[in-house]
């Protein structure tokens, strides 16, 4: 899978490579999709990535798969770009968010529009922060370390590692990474690794965590110096990860789900604060891209939802948990 999405995808769609996903491969072998199944679902993450004539038989053989299997065929915050494709299979679009893609040409710390990042960043480096970024394979030590950052990130949340739309704390899974890790006075703080494509010179973060001694403002110190690194590397774009319902307005004679989602993003703060979340991407000068649920359900789409809930969060109980 590796080579197919190093030459067609986008960093995030390296996803793939987690370990806790089937893939599916088109004739031609120049096309996957990762997908998981849970209950009348078959769940694919993203679209298919390959070739254009390679990615659109894939869709077409995944969704004839799952319906001969007698399950629903779902595609997980699908791109824009798989929309007409989506709308052709007979297929509903349920809009699940927006995430932030900074092109990386246009990304700097001049100008008054850039004031705020560029005093936070300032700051942070006169606090003894410095940005590493790590190659595979990767010493153990430095992966003890790092580990002991992550078990304290979870504890402090009271949560525990997702799957399937998210990397996990695995070192298999993390020695196929490049790790970009904040260190205080040579102490690592923080991390995040690194999702890379080659073809589209893309890059994106999957797993973002820090300790109790990470000072105020370290992961925006980690991102503003991550995205310059990556510049100066050659890197076009930079994915800061998905909003969910963000981009989603209740308009009078909008569908319930519209109307659902807009109404979680602003009023959901009990359980997850979407518009901080938002306000905290949007200081990086993102383009903000649409992210779609894809699947059989003119109604709100409760049933695959549930079902993707659960594959992310590994059981119907650790769902109600941070």
């Amino acid at each position: 899978a590796e080579p197919i999405l190093d030459a067609w995808g986008r960093g995030g769609d390296k996803l793939a490579l987690t370990g806790d996903k089937m893939l599916m491969f088109g004739a031609e072998g120049d096309a996957v999709v990762s997908y998981g199944v849970k209950g009348a679902s078959w769940i694919a993450l993203g679209a298919p990535v390959g070739s254009p004539k390679g990615r659109e038989d894939l869709a077409w053989a995944f969704h004839d798969a799952a319906r001969a299997a007698g399950a629903r065929p779902v595609f997980y915050e699908a791109p824009a770009e798989f929309a007409v494709q989506a709308i052709d299979m007979g297929l509903t679009l349920h809009k699940m968010g927006e995430e932030a893609v900074v092109p990386l040409a246009a990304f700097g710390l001049e100008g008054s529009n850039r004031k705020k990042l560029r005093t936070t960043h300032s700051r942070a480096l006169r606090d003894g922060l410095t940005l590493d970024i790590m190659t595979p394979p990767h010493a153990a030590a430095d992966m003890t370390a790092l580990a002991a950052i992550s078990a304290h990130w979870l504890a402090a949340r009271g949560a525990r590692e997702k799957r399937f739309s998210i990397g996990r704390f695995d070192r298999d899974y993390l020695d196929r990474c490049r790790i970009a890790v904040v260190r205080l006075d040579g102490r690592p703080v923080a991390f995040a690794n690194l999702l890379e494509a080659a073809g589209s010179r893309s890059a994106a973060v999957d797993l973002m965590r820090h300790s109790a001694e990470a000072p105020t403002g370290t992961m925006e110190f980690l991102f503003t110096a991550l995205m310059l690194r990556l510049k100066d590397e050659g890197a076009q774009e930079f994915s800061l990860g998905m909003v969910p319902f963000a981009g989603i307005r209740a308009r009078p004679g909008a569908d319930l789900w519209s109307r659902f989602a807009a109404l979680v993003y602003t009023r959901g703060d009990r359980f997850y604060n979407f518009e901080g979340l938002r306000l905290f991407k949007n200081k990086f000068g993102p383009d903000w891209r649409p992210r779609y649920l894809c699947c059989r359900s003119v109604l709100p789409p409760a049933g695959p939802l549930a079902d993707a809930a659960r594959l992310i969060s590994g059981s119907a109980r650790a769902m109600i948990r941070r």
